[in-house]
């Protein structure tokens, strides 16, 4: 049952339907609108907030970049000195080693020739605290006599800190009896 009669045109009711819808959907497009650029401004303001907490450390890393630089510099001017001294240390061994064949050749020679050095090592260690290097021989003489000069001899020259005779033995060598030694000197 109805209880009112419209008798309004049809246009003109037409026209009220699409101006009602209008106000609707522009009250929904203005919410939208509105919604969309609250989230907008949010994200903007996060966005700002981070640029500017991004600036400031930035400019607190700066000069632990440049100290960070500054390290690794030295570290390449450390190691460029270290193999400058690695050098330094490898001429010098070879300077001393030709110091050394001659001392062992001035010692042995001073014995008559009768006292030779079959092998020859040389070796950096620790002695306590100071850092010394050692030569180690071996070899062959004709008797306790010939060994026992040719160390003294390795001690008059001064060229080392201390020498020890640390063994002889006995051998045959080339069906002659002869002694063997093995001794120190450090230097």
């Amino acid at each position: 049952m109805m209880s009112y009669l419209n008798l309004l045109p049809l246009a003109y009711r037409r026209k009220q339907l699409i101006l009602l819808r209008l106000r609707q959907w522009s009250v929904a497009w203005v919410v939208s609108l509105c919604v969309t650029g609250l989230l907008g401004w949010t994200q903007w303001s996060t966005f700002r907030a981070g640029m500017l907490r991004l600036a400031s450390l930035q400019e607190e890393y700066e000069p632990i970049k440049q100290t960070s630089e500054e390290v690794d510099r030295f570290g390449q001017t450390i190691e460029d000195l270290q193999q400058r001294e690695s050098l330094v240390l490898e001429l010098a061994d070879e300077q001393s080693m030709f110091t050394l064949m001659g001392v062992l050749s001035r010692a042995a020679r001073a014995c008559g020739g009768r006292v030779s050095i079959q092998q020859m090592v040389v070796q950096r260690r620790t002695d306590g605290e100071k850092a010394v290097r050692a030569l180690t021989l071996t070899g062959l003489a004709e008797n306790n006599k010939d060994v026992a000069s040719f160390v003294d001899e390795l001690r008059k020259i001064n060229a080392f800190d201390r020498v020890e005779l640390r063994n002889t033995g006995m051998t045959d060598w080339n069906s002659i009896e002869s002694r063997t030694y093995n001794l120190e000197c450090v230097f």
